[in-house]
């Protein structure tokens, strides 16, 4: 989707195993606006869209998929500003360079503390237990709002079945080690437990969905 020529196609050429782990993404914005809610900034970006801006992380990346969508779910058409990866994008929001942005947690929940960005909502179902006072995008307005950076684990196509439910197998428990777990969080990440056939449906249904919002926006691969 993102690349004019990649030389494999990851559902056709691999075998899904498993997706041990995810980060919810996170609205967040730079301190120096006075809005606390996503419902006062949307209705700010309403009254006065000139004022307003939102960095992306890079060109089809999760941050870019995410703010096509909270464009079409409220109607906005904010400013995007592309970055070339995230630390530049991150310290531009906490300088006020820019005003918005949408990444995984792990990116920005450690910066929550610092006084430099607020946290508006978090893109996942329920709240997460490592950031508990920041709410869902659907508690703030957005209902059914919902974005994951993942992790997925593949092999070669033509794997015997046995072995990919191995597989697993063997990451499902690993992910259910309290250690690790705790490891995990540290990182903040949330680990994930899913059969073969449950991995295989949501990684359809996110590369069907990046397909529709960047076809959306008539997104050419680089």
């Amino acid at each position: 989707l993102v690349l004019r020529n990649a030389n494999f196609d990851p559902q056709a050429d691999l075998e899904v195993c498993a997706r041990p782990a995810q980060a919810p993404l996170v609205m967040a914005i730079t301190a120096g606006k006075p809005q606390r809610t996503l419902a006062e900034v949307i209705d700010a970006v309403k009254r006065n869209p000139r004022d307003w801006n939102i960095a992306i992380t890079s060109l089809g990346a999760a941050s870019h998929l995410a703010t096509i969508e909270f464009n079409r779910r409220t109607g906005l058409d904010l400013e995007m500003v592309a970055y070339r990866g995230t630390q530049p994008a991150v310290q531009d929001l906490m300088a006020g360079n820019v005003h918005l942005l949408i990444d995984p947690s792990f990116n920005l929940l450690p910066h929550a503390d610092g006084g430099r960005m607020r946290m508006l909502g978090i893109a996942s179902r329920e709240r997460s237990p490592l950031a508990p006072n920041v709410p869902t995008m659907s508690e703030a307005g957005l209902p059914g709002y919902e974005f994951q950076s993942w992790y997925g684990v593949w092999a070669p196509k033509g794997t015997p079945g046995a072995i990919v439910e191995r597989v697993n197998a063997l990451m499902n428990e690993t992910m259910r080690d309290p250690a690790i777990v705790a490891r995990m969080s540290q990182q903040v990440l949330e680990p994930v437990t899913e059969t073969v056939a449950e991995t295989r449906a949501f990684i359809g249904r996110e590369i069907n969905r990046a397909t529709e919002l960047l076809r959306s926006v008539n997104f050419t691969p680089e």
